[in-house]
C-alpha cells in the first residue's frame, strides 16, 4: 500500500503539478521510482504494485503447486493483494487533490502579497 501510494503519487504529481516540458525527466523519475518501489516491496513484503498481478500470481501458484499452496492459505491471503494497492492508489489520489488545493491557495496568497507590495511601491513613489 505504501509503495503504491508513493508510485501513484509521483505519477499524479508529474501529470498535474509539474510545468516542465521536459518529458524525459518525468519518464526517468517514474522509471527510477518504479525500480525502487519494486525492489523495496518485493524483497521485504512480497507485495506487488498492480493488484491484477498479485491476484493472478496467487491463483497461478495455487493451481501449479497445490501441495505447497493449500486452498485456505490462498483464500486467506489473496484479498490483501487486491485491497492494499487499491487503497494506496486511492490515498495517492486524495493526497494529490489536497496538494492541488494547497498549491492553489499558496499561489493566490502569493499574488495578493505581490499586489500589496506593488501598491505600496506605487504609493511611496508619489
Amino acid at each position: 500500500m505504501i509503495c503504491t501510494f508513493f508510485f501513484t503519487s509521483l505519477i499524479l504529481s508529474i501529470k498535474y503539478h509539474v510545468k516542465s516540458n521536459e518529458g524525459i525527466l518525468g519518464a526517468a523519475s517514474v522509471g527510477t521510482t518504479l525500480v525502487g518501489v519494486l525492489i523495496t516491496s518485493s524483497y521485504t513484503t512480497g507485495g506487488c504494485i498492480n493488484p491484477a498481478v498479485g491476484l493472478v500470481q496467487s491463483i497461478f501458484q495455487a493451481s501449479v503447486y497445490p501441495k505447497i499452496f493449500a486452498g485456505d492459505l490462498v483464500k486467506s491471503s489473496t484479498w490483501i493483494y487486491a485491497l492494499a494497492p487499491a487503497c494506496g492508489g486511492i490515498l495517492a489520489g486524495l493526497f494529490q487533490l489536497l496538494n492541488g488545493k494547497v498549491q492553489a491557495l499558496v499561489a493566490a496568497q502569493g499574488k495578493e502579497e505581490e499586489e500589496t507590495l506593488m501598491n505600496h511601491k506605487i504609493e511611496s513613489s508619489f
